[in-house]
């Protein structure tokens, strides 16, 4: 997945999450798959431009999703050889606690139900749509 598309998705769901979605749906699975993805400079740049743009259009503290975003992928990279990330319930899973950590940050709640959805659709998506390029990366179909 290249920045531009982390970019491009970013600021679609961003829109789609303002006017008609719950508060926090995509950002782990898009975050993980972003940090899985591209080269570290390449992920983080793009980690922080889609942070903005979360804040941006949903009117929250501007910089607190990009803060968000650019710890979960310290957090992710850091344990990207201890975890194998490559299975897709252990990807799930981190998705989950990425959704978690933003939704309690950013909007001051826990929002558990979307945290699952989140893990759900990563488990998914890793399953049916990535093949592993090696144990740390992956390259989306």
């Amino acid at each position: 997945m290249s920045a531009n598309l982390f970019l491009l998705l970013s600021l679609i769901f961003s829109l789609l999450q303002g006017s008609f979605l719950p508060p926090v749906l995509v950002e782990g699975a898009i975050v993980l798959l972003v940090v899985l993805a591209a080269p570290p400079r390449q992920a983080f740049l793009a980690l922080f431009a889609g942070g903005i743009i979360f804040d941006l259009v949903q009117s929250q503290t501007l910089g607190l999703t990009s803060l968000v975003f650019l710890l979960s992928g310290v957090a992710i990279l850091a344990m990207r050889d201890q975890l194998p990330l490559q299975k897709p319930i252990v990807a799930g899973v981190v998705a989950a606690l990425v959704t978690l950590v933003r939704a309690k940050v950013v909007f001051a709640s826990f929002l558990f139900a979307p945290s699952v959805v989140v893990g759900l659709l990563t488990i998914l998506i890793f399953l049916f749509v990535w093949q592993p390029l090696s144990s740390s990366r992956i390259r989306l179909q």
